[in-house]
């Protein structure tokens, strides 16, 4: 017989029945013709699971219920399946108040109701929207819940119904190597909510710290902004433990924001193609002449929007004829990067990765520092300032000098420094200052012009800067003695990884290995106290990816640019010659780049790390940098398909675009709150880009190119 009491029993929490068991258990009678009604529901305070919280709330369910009464005899548990969640609730019905038990069927997606006397318990099951009434504050609050709107988070709601305590470990898969670390504790009938990351699968692992035992070990690709409910139970069946974890909302898709936005931005670029067609058609001249200060380290400009199809092999000159493709190049770099400064639109591969692994925020540095080679093979041979005979001039010398200061300066600045004390000296533009004088030096006192080479013609590119290879490599011999030779205390030598929980937390305070260890020496506190890895890997030791050792392999990538740049100016009398030393070199770096990180993202003799600007990651770079550089001279200098716009205009003012984008990234109209979703922060994101190369052609239009001499 049913007793009265049974209202506040709390059944055991596991899903264990399919909805068939749920709508027709065994031994009932159920009315299925009962007109659909909806009781208020009012729940009181729960004093059985969740003594801690008590609060008052109703709501009225407009879904339709099924209805009957239970036989005598008959157990609650024919009607409330284990695995639901259970707490007391009182029903106001138009004859009067009744107190019953509420259960929430995670595998349903239903809530159960048991009410009325002991002689006659009704039974109600409401097909209601879980997520709309788990958002609820009161639910929330209920299934120990703290609301996080985060779209890179997942709500994970724990619950257990074992007598002894659980702890719960968790990973995300993008942790290489890493310590599971203690997300939460559960007592009995105890729950709690974790947000867990949804950019990788998760591992989520319980043990009942009783005996040690492992639960489960569920590994979860959760959805952005997605509910889920993890219950782990004893089965009665055979009484051991187990979990499972169940869906209530996932169905947000969260890469449908960026599908639409490339295709409006291809439909975009196409219109801009077929209005500029139709606007040049008509002998507007506002393309056509520009001024000397954007000439001045890569040669004439001609008309930007000139015919060029089938330009014959003899008036090819690299004083007569700009390449387009660097501009292009250097302005698809700099949209990039404004971009993802931007934000990205929230999503993970448009920020830098917190290790090992490449994203699309990955390869701007590295190729506007290739650019930098190609410029500086441009500028100076096409200035004759490289001669056999003599040394060069001073002026040549100075602007080199002057250039790298003030870039270095600029970057000091920008690093937006309020306390002396931990100002950042590293940063890109440092990075990028002193990997362009390094070269551009090397190149004034130990290249020789091409033309002058009279052993090894077909490689003279190679055989004109003899010297300066050497040079590189004895860099090179440097960089991988400091890296796999250099002790460095309570670390092992040769040590590549993040420290942290990496290496099951073995090396915590290892960031970086030698990389990391050189930079605290020299610039103590004046690092980067953020670094990408310091969420991931639960670092906190400061480290700098702009810092000593990764700069010398940045001048390595500034050199591989060099010798793009000087096929340019070599080989001057046709495209064919061209393609295939930039094609032998894309293929080299790239395979060699390839080989020492083995092909996988964390794996091989040097891992693929922008973090640390590894051997692997430079020469991968690199190698794609010549087959991006192939591809756009193709479309825009050899078959003239495309003029390059509209990112050409931002290679042709990149100085203005960065300090600018920089400077105001974070007041409108660049910048402006918006809720945490991918389409709004999107649209913000891409709208801010466009705003800057709509700057960036006025610029051109008014004839403004600022360089910094």
């Amino acid at each position: 017989m049913l007793k009265t009491d049974v209202v506040f029993f709390i059944l055991h929490c596991i899903l264990s029945c399919y909805c068939q068991q749920l709508l027709h258990p065994q031994n009932s009678n159920v009315d299925d013709n009962v007109k659909c009604t909806s009781p208020d529901i009012n729940i009181e305070i729960g004093n059985y699971l969740y003594p801690q919280i008590g609060f008052n709330t109703s709501f009225q369910s407009n879904h339709c219920f099924k209805k009957g009464h239970v036989n005598p005899g008959d157990g609650v548990d024919d009607w409330i399946i284990p695995g639901d969640m259970v707490w007391n609730v009182t029903i106001n019905l138009e004859n009067g108040a009744s107190t019953g038990i509420i259960g929430l069927s995670f595998r349903t997606k239903s809530l159960i109701l048991v009410y009325g006397d002991a002689d006659n318990p009704q039974i109600a099951i409401f097909t209601t929207d879980l997520w709309s009434m788990m958002n609820s504050f009161p639910f929330q609050s209920r299934f120990g819940m703290s609301y996080n709107d985060s779209i890179d988070f997942a709500h994970v709601s724990l619950h257990s119904t074992l007598p002894s305590k659980v702890a719960l470990y968790g990973k995300s898969a993008e942790c290489y190597n890493c310590k599971e670390e203690n997300i939460a504790n559960l007592q009995y009938k105890h729950n709690t909510t974790v947000y867990i990351d949804t950019n990788f699968p998760y591992l989520i692992t319980a043990i009942n710290t009783t005996d040690k035992s492992v639960i489960c070990s569920k590994q979860f690709q959760y959805v952005k902004n997605g509910l889920y409910v993890m219950v782990i139970f004893q089965n009665g069946s055979n009484g051991n433990s187990s979990c499972n974890i169940y869906s209530i909302h996932d169905s947000y898709y969260s890469q449908l924001p960026i599908i639409i936005g490339a295709v409006i931005l291809a439909v975009a670029l196409l219109l801009w193609q077929l209005i500029y067609y139709l606007y040049r058609n008509r002998s507007c001249s506002a393309y056509h002449s520009t001024e000397s200060l954007i000439t001045e380290d890569l040669g004439n400009i001609n008309d930007i929007d000139r015919r060029l199809a089938r330009v014959s092999e003899e008036s090819i000159h690299p004083l007569a004829q700009r390449i387009y493709a660097v501009d292009a190049f250097r302005g698809l770099c700099i949209t990039i990067m404004i971009f993802v400064n931007s934000g990205g639109g929230g999503y993970w591969y448009f920020r830098s990765t917190p290790w090992n692994g490449l994203t699309f925020a990955d390869l701007i540095l590295p190729w506007f520092i290739f650019i930098v080679g190609i410029c500086i093979a441009l500028s100076f041979y096409n200035h004759r300032y490289i001669t056999a005979s003599r040394l060069p001039p001073s002026s040549a010398v100075l602007k080199v000098l002057s250039r790298s200061v003030i870039l270095f300066l600029i970057g000091l600045f920008l690093n937006d420094g309020v306390n002396l004390s931990t100002w950042r000296i590293p940063g890109n533009l440092q990075k990028v200052a002193i990997s362009y004088i390094v070269v551009s030096l090397s190149v004034l006192y130990l290249a020789k012009p091409p033309d002058t080479i009279t052993n090894l013609r077909a490689i003279r590119e190679i055989v004109c800067i003899w010297k300066i290879w050497i040079g590189m490599i004895g860099l090179l011999s440097i960089y991988l003695s400091l890296i796999f030779a250099l002790p460095v205390p309570g670390c092992p030598t040769g040590y590549f990884g993040p420290g942290g929980l990496s290496d099951d937390a073995n090396h915590y305070n290892c960031t970086g290995g030698a990389t990391g260890y050189i930079d605290r020496f020299i610039f103590g506190n004046h690092l980067d106290a953020n670094p990408s890895c310091k969420v991931l890997y639960r670092t906190h030791m400061p480290f700098d990816s702009e810092g000593c050792l990764s700069t010398l392999t940045s001048i390595l990538t500034c050199f591989m640019g060099l010798q793009a740049g000087l096929i340019i100016t070599t080989y001057n009398k046709g495209h064919k010659e061209r393609f295939k030393r930039w094609l032998f070199w894309g293929v080299l770096w790239v395979a060699t780049g390839v080989a020492l990180c083995g092909g996988k993202q964390n794996m091989g003799f040097i891992p693929l790390n922008r973090n640390l600007w590894s051997l692997s990651y430079i020469t991968l770079l690199s190698g794609l940098a010549y087959f991006v550089l192939m591809m756009l001279y193709l479309l825009i200098d050899v078959m003239s398909w495309w003029h390059g716009n509209p990112i050409i205009y931002g290679g042709f003012n990149s100085i203005v675009l960065y300090c600018g984008h920089i400077v105001l990234r974070n007041y409108f109209p660049f910048y402006w709150l918006t809720n945490n979703t991918h389409s709004e922060q999107l649209f913000r994101d891409l709208m801010a880009t466009s705003l800057w190369l709509l700057i960036a052609f006025y610029l051109y239009y008014k004839r403004v190119f600022v360089t910094i001499h």
